[in-house]
């Protein structure tokens, strides 16, 4: 009878190993091997062939369980600084630390708020012809306020056709936003030359003076003391035009249009024209006019200017044609009126204004001033 090779040296074999016994001819198991519930291979009970090999174990290797071991400590210890960050973070929030101390765990609240930050998820929309911000966000349901602070827009800017901008997916993003002024160059103060108009190149820089200078025109209204921006009987700056788009504090005018190109604009009151050129802010070609008392009107987006800086102006004379210069995204007249030179509502100087009246004004209206 065959003899098993080398049999007393056969150590005992381990459930959690394999161990591996070579049979010649066909002989069965030797007894003294423990039963597994799972081995890999079971001997064929008859017919065996030459040299079988048969593997004792549970089917699970070794490395198996010590990476397991290591998946959950690993992931115990992640958590553990995890847990730590967040709380010292937390904690940063309410307690005084030394400065040494803040150094270190500026490194944990930079951490902390890289995990805790979300940047909101959006859409990129192309600007096409006729679209105010007002209209986008109500053509996607989101507030438009969302809208400026998302792209970060100053108060007041304007979009252009084939502009590409932000819409957030998120329909309350936003909603309490105020978005920042717009900061501009130059200094009111210090630009008044001696007629008491200045002639920076910035139209919201360009300063109304309490009068034009010896012999220069104003307004009747703008040579009372104090000055009521209610009488100061202003026309309307474009003829059959329908009213777009009202103030707000992101919008500081109104818009009226024809729906056309090179239709003529007119000046509202008599005055002196104190801007005439390109306004780099979004307004594109514009006139501002001052009336005396610290009161102006202003055209912008215009397609042609017909008036040059200094000119005495009487009301209803024509200044420029509608356009869609700067930030537009079609013809139309911005029209700003200004008093005490702050943007306020056109409203509280008009009856109506392209067809369109109200008694609520944004901001208010200003009570009568005297001179300073």
């Amino acid at each position: 009878m065959p003899q098993l090779m080398d049999q007393q040296n056969v150590p005992e074999p381990d459930r959690e190993e394999l161990a591996v016994i070579y049979y010649q001819n066909g002989n069965a198991a030797p007894p003294n091997l423990p039963p597994s519930d799972d081995s890999f291979f079971s001997p064929p009970a008859q017919n065996r062939s030459d040299d079988v090999v048969i593997i004792q174990g549970n089917g699970k290797w070794k490395t198996h369980r010590t990476f397991l071991t290591f998946r959950r400590k690993f992931s115990g210890y992640l958590t553990a600084v995890l847990v730590v960050v967040v709380l010292v973070g937390f904690l940063s929030q309410f307690s005084p630390i030394s400065p040494s101390i803040s150094n270190q765990t500026s490194i944990f609240r930079a951490l902390l708020a890289a995990v805790a930050y979300s940047p909101p998820q959006y859409i990129v929309y192309t600007v096409v012809s006729g679209d105010t911000i007002e209209s986008i966000a109500k053509k996607f349901g989101v507030s438009p306020n969302g809208i400026y602070k998302i792209n970060n827009f100053y108060a007041g800017e304007e979009v252009t056709t084939g502009q590409k901008i932000k819409i957030s997916s998120n329909p309350a993003y936003g909603a309490d936003y105020v978005a920042p002024a717009q900061q501009f160059s130059g200094s009111v103060q210090g630009i008044i030359l001696t007629n008491n108009f200045e002639t920076t190149s910035c139209m919201f820089c360009a300063v109304a003076g309490w009068t034009n200078g010896p012999g220069r025109p104003c307004a009747p209204a703008g040579t009372q003391n104090p000055v009521d921006i209610t009488q100061f009987a202003f026309s309307p700056p474009e003829k059959n035009a329908q009213f777009v788009r009202g103030f707000t504090w992101y919008h500081n005018g109104v818009d009226i249009t024809t729906g056309f190109n090179d239709d003529p604009i007119y000046a509202a009151q008599t005055g002196v024209v104190i801007f005439a050129g390109w306004d780099p802010y979004g307004g594109g070609l514009s006139v501002k006019i001052s009336h005396c008392g610290g009161v102006a009107t202003s055209y912008s987006h215009l397609s042609a200017i017909l008036v040059h800086m200094n000119d005495s102006i009487t009301q209803g004379q024509v200044v420029g044609l509608q356009g869609m210069t700067g930030n537009a995204t079609g013809p139309h007249l911005h029209f700003m009126v200004w008093f005490d030179n702050i943007p306020i509502d056109p409203l509280c100087a008009y009856a109506s204004l392209g067809g369109y009246s109200s008694q609520s004004h944004y901001g208010g209206c200003p009570a009568p001033k005297g001179q300073p």
